[in-house]
């Protein structure tokens, strides 16, 4: 696999004596690999070579013309070119074979120094790039019998032409909820988060759910998913265990307040999980990374950690500002108004934009993808749910630990494969941060979909029970409703006993 940097053997961090168990675990079912992307060049004499030699990084819907050369002595009557894979390439069009080697000037001027005296026959090929990913150019010359002569591979790297609107998601994202967060700061109840400082048992709770338990759930998934040694597999765990050591996001803030759990807890929470990402990230990174791909130099984005620090903290102290500077105007009453729409906005982005802009990482969905991406945010939920109720904590600070040890900042690990891995290898690792983004809301939608339906009837119940109720009451002529014996004994009264039609008055 092509990777950045030189390789280097990670091995600070074993003193960790769990880690080191995890470590040798991970390495017992890990096979060695010289760490090419590239499919290895064929082994023995080929006579059909390639100019250029390899394809590398060419765009999505371009087009790109090869030219083969073979020194064979046998007449080639027949060519036939192919690529082993149909998706992420196909080949436009091929020409006959011509006797003789290429004029210079139809090759680059890097090739011009190849001694091509031995060269029998050429010819060329098209070659169109489809999908984001590696193939391999396949050509073969037969004779006039039809039969083999010569066969010749090219392998092929596709690049993802849709960067650009990537990038475009990334800070429509970034803007969107650093609004929320300025919402979030003016509604918070600052009592509530002066008493968790002083006793800070549910964010301690919570680091250790998010920083303990999500990257070991998330490494051991992985295996069990993707079993395999080869590329592909690794590549799928490598994105998974990046997922689960990603810090908190603000979308966990977001179901937080919409399933009513405690957002003075989740934004503590967010704050002190992304703090701890500085150390906690490198650490799982560096030592478990490795075990997955022995050979990648890992980069840890560092400043983008610190940008997503100042995006969520500035506008929420912006927020508390104006609470304790205005603290029972009209500016908080209209915050807490707005919130649940911003919310319910930034959300509707998350799964219509971002869908958009990773499609292509959706379409590379297999069933283990999508059970992957079901699993750890589920796993992350219950995890945090049990840490928090052995604690016995109360529903709402249940609810928001829950939230947050499952959501997770996946843009840390879409900015990690992108720094650390080559094209393609980078956009094909972010399938399984992208399912996860996907996937990890959910079991909250149908939980809030559940509670809205609870509370729902709980309204028609009450409402029915309020129209039982108000049968009972005086009628509107001021005639009070008679019991059918106080009916009775007023009809024998008024016909039986005169004197019970007699008034009092003298």
């Amino acid at each position: 696999m092509a990777l950045r940097g030189e390789e280097k053997h990670r091995s600070s961090f074993c003193f960790f004596p769990l880690v080191t168990v995890l470590v040798l675990l991970g390495s017992s079912v890990q096979a060695e690999d010289g760490g090419e992307g590239m499919r290895e060049k064929q082994e023995g004499n080929d006579m059909v070579w390639f100019i250029p030699e390899t394809l590398l990084k060419v765009r999505e819907d371009t087009t790109r013309q090869v030219t083969w050369l073979t020194n064979v002595t046998a007449r080639v009557e027949r060519v036939f070119a192919t690529m082993e894979k149909s998706r992420e390439a196909e080949v436009a069009g091929f020409s006959e074979a011509f006797m003789g080697a290429p004029d210079l000037e139809e090759l680059d001027a890097n090739t011009t120094m190849l001694d091509l005296s031995n060269v029998t026959y050429h010819g060329f090929v098209n070659v169109t790039a489809k999908f984001v990913g590696y193939n391999t150019l396949v050509v073969t010359l037969y004779d006039e019998l039809n039969e083999t002569v010569a066969t010749g591979k090219m392998d092929m790297t596709v690049s993802l032409k849709t960067a650009k609107l990537t990038s475009a998601f990334s800070y429509v994202s970034a803007f969107l909820i650093a609004s929320a967060y300025f919402f979030m700061g003016a509604t918070i109840d600052l009592e509530i988060v002066k008493g968790i400082i002083k006793r800070p048992v549910g964010p301690c709770v919570g680091v250790f759910c998010q920083y303990i338990m999500m990257p070991l759930l998330s490494f051991g998934v992985g295996l069990a998913l993707y079993p395999g040694d080869d590329f592909d597999n690794r590549l799928m765990r490598l994105g998974m265990f990046l997922g689960g050591c990603c810090p908190g996001g603000g979308a966990s803030n977001m179901w937080t307040h919409l399933l009513r759990g405690s957002l003075d807890l989740s934004i503590m929470m967010t704050g002190v999980s992304t703090f701890v990402a500085f150390a906690s990230l490198p650490l799982w990174v560096l030592t478990l990374g490795p075990v997955i791909v022995n050979d990648a130099s890992f980069v840890i984005p560092y400043l983008d950690i610190t940008v997503t620090v100042i995006t969520l903290l500035v506008p929420c102290g912006l927020g508390i500002g104006l609470q304790i500077r205005y603290p029972k105007g009209k500016f908080v009453d209209v915050c807490a108004k707005v919130l649940s729409p911003i919310v319910a906005f930034n959300l509707i982005v998350t799964f219509t934009f971002g869908v958009y802009a990773y499609w292509y990482a959706f379409t590379t969905f297999t069933w283990r993808t999508l059970v992957a991406g079901i699993t750890l945010p589920t796993l992350g939920y219950l995890a945090g749910m049990v840490f928090a109720l052995l604690f016995r904590m109360d529903t709402a600070r249940v609810i928001a630990i829950a939230v947050e040890t499952g959501v997770q900042n996946y843009t840390i690990a879409l900015i990690i494969l992108s720094l650390t891995l080559d094209s393609p290898a980078g956009e094909l690792a972010v399938a399984l941060p992208a399912a996860f983004t996907i996937f990890t809301p959910v079991p909250l939608l149908v939980l809030l979909i559940a509670r809205r339906a609870y509370l729902w009837k709980q309204e028609r119940s009450k409402v029915a029970l309020t129209t039982t109720d108000l049968k009972d009451l005086p009628q509107k002529n001021g005639t009070a409703q008679l019991t059918p014996h106080q009916r009775n004994t007023e009809k024998v009264g008024g016909i039986d006993n005169p004197a019970a039609n007699l008034s009092d008055k003298v």
